[in-house]
């Protein structure tokens, strides 16, 4: 008879309590306080990492949940962080339909996917969200620096009907897109210039029978970015990322083309912009402006 959870955890902190100690060392930090507050024991999932990593390892689990929450009072204030612990942090808002919002939210602490999320929203309702980790150098293969993982993306139930109702308002981007828009500012301001995302079978709540279906929000998307497949669980997304030359695109979709990347540099800029204003007194100014293309033609 297989385990239960709690049963499963209390087991792993017998046999690994120094992991444990360790992670919950992360949280001491003042500007965690509502972290800590609300997420009183956060750190034991520690044992069900966000990821299927092939070896299991509790030990790089850890390793990754540390420098997580080591790094965010080094790009966040207090102040910040208690704002993403409750209502959420709006980073982008629409201008025609001002009920549109990019908002930067703590993830539910009933999911282990991402321990932050971008949610995509319509007033309070969440249509969409991206969740990421941050993830220290040579983890996730030999060789990879410090980033943003991409851990879930995913869309609430009816979003595709939804999404029909406001295309125009959005330029027909697609709000994965608008949401990976918002993380390349926001990796801006926190000073990263790699993203990584997880492939379609090591997504955590994969299942063979549903794999069309996570191989288009994963894989699929990835290859949409120009993301280069690093080993069989991970994307390296190219930073700074280069839109497709425009000369290259059919004469007469370049004026969509053109409107649709300008609506998505507003949502990048909006994002990292808004991480500056909302963080006045950030313990560590890692920003930078890598996001931006030193060159593109667009004539």
């Amino acid at each position: 008879m297989p385990y239960r959870a709690s049963q499963r955890t209390a087991l792993k902190i017998l046999t690994k309590p120094h992991l444990i100690i360790r992670a919950r060392r992360c949280l001491l930090n003042a500007s965690l306080k509502s972290i800590k507050d609300n997420y009183p024991y956060h750190y034991l999932r520690i044992t069900k990492r966000n990821i299927n990593f092939i070896n299991n390892s509790i030990t790089l689990r850890e390793k990754i949940y540390s420098y997580h929450y080591k790094t965010m009072p080094k790009v966040f204030d207090m102040g910040f962080v208690d704002l993403i612990c409750n209502d959420g942090a709006v980073l982008w808002r629409s201008t025609t339909r001002p009920e549109l919002s990019i908002c930067l939210k703590q993830g539910n602490q009933e999911f282990r996917d991402g321990e932050i999320e971008l949610q995509f929203r319509n007033a309070s309702k969440v249509i969409y969200f991206l969740g990421f980790t941050l993830v220290p150098e040579n983890v996730l293969c030999n060789g990879t620096d410090s980033g943003v993982l991409i851990t879930r993306v995913q869309g609430s139930t009816g979003y595709l009907d939804f999404f029909k109702t406001v295309k125009s308002d959005l330029l027909d981007v697609g709000v994965n897109h608008l949401l990976f828009a918002a993380m390349r500012g926001l990796s801006a301001y926190m000073g990263f210039a790699t993203i990584y995302g997880v492939s379609t079978i090591f997504q955590s709540y994969y299942t063979e029978q549903r794999f069309n279906r996570f191989n288009r929000t994963y894989n699929d998307f990835w290859e949409a970015l120009q993301g280069t497949k690093i080993n069989e669980a991970f994307f390296r997304l190219p930073v700074p990322f280069i839109d497709k030359d425009i000369t290259e695109i059919a004469q007469h979709h370049r004026s969509r083309v053109r409107k649709k990347r300008q609506f998505k540099d507003l949502v990048i800029n909006s994002a990292f912009s808004q991480a500056i204003h909302l963080n006045p007194y950030a313990s560590n100014k890692l920003s930078h402006s890598w996001f931006t293309p030193k060159y593109q033609i667009n004539f």
